[in-house]
């Protein structure tokens, strides 16, 4: 379905008529259950890429979270909807956005969005975010979910929910043994991977290497050393 935006908010959009929409009636209610509280928001940042510790999900899980999904924007900043139908705990979303409509695919801008809490299965929240290039405009708009990831497990033993401590950088209550010896390992090797894995180069490296990207976000101990090395020789 794709919809013309009224007003403030809009999944897409809505052509004004006199009747209120299903795409109001639903949106008035997002927001009225966001206001009193009684649906989650969470705090969301704009990246560059996904967290070095983080996992895609399935891409039918991610189809299932983009059909249910809902946005608005008010003079507050974006507010997307997400209704986590996945057994993953969401902690960042992909989103691509067009300030036209849905089929000019070649407008699209994508957004790595990074979630400060999990959305665990079978939940529901409203990511808040605030961007400048999204949603500033008053014609056809367009925004889908398109990709999700969750924090490996493997990384995040406790299954925290909080996702504002980064897990390359904090090893507080991690009880495998394994996962210290593995950040040892990468820190003996590379004791700047923090600035790095931060900084604006290497992501841009990181995007010309789909391969890369899989090691970033779910590569073994040698594998990960052998990234930032590879990086590194090529600078």
């Amino acid at each position: 379905m794709r919809l013309q935006p009224l007003n403030r908010f809009g999944r897409w959009g809505v052509f004004q008529q006199p009747a209120r929409s299903s795409f109001e009636v639903r949106a008035a209610e997002l927001i009225g259950r966001t206001k009193s509280g009684a649906l989650s928001r969470i705090n969301a940042s704009v990246a560059q890429a996904p967290r070095l510790n983080e996992r895609s999900l399935p891409k039918t899980d991610v189809s299932r979270i983009e059909r249910a999904q809902t946005w608005w924007r008010t003079t507050a900043g974006l507010f997307i909807h997400v209704v986590n139908s996945s057994h993953f705990n969401v902690a960042s979303i992909g989103i691509e956005h067009s300030p036209s409509s849905c089929e000019n695919s070649s407008k699209f801008t994508p957004f790595v969005l990074q979630l400060e809490k999990f959305i665990k299965p079978g939940q529901e929240a409203v990511a808040h975010f605030q961007s400048t290039n999204i949603g500033v405009t008053n014609s056809v708009e367009c925004l889908n979910i398109v990709n999700a990831w969750e924090i490996n497990p493997a990384a995040d033993p406790h299954g925290s929910s909080d996702l504002r401590s980064p897990s390359m950088t904090s090893n507080q209550g991690v009880a495998s043994e394994s996962l210290k010896e593995h950040y040892k390992r990468i820190y003996a090797a590379h004791p700047d991977a923090d600035a790095i894995h931060d900084s604006p180069s290497f992501q841009a490296w990181l995007a010309k290497y789909p391969a890369y990207q899989r090691i970033a976000s779910e590569g073994s101990t040698q594998e990960i050393i052998e990234m930032f090395t590879a990086y590194k020789n090529q600078q």
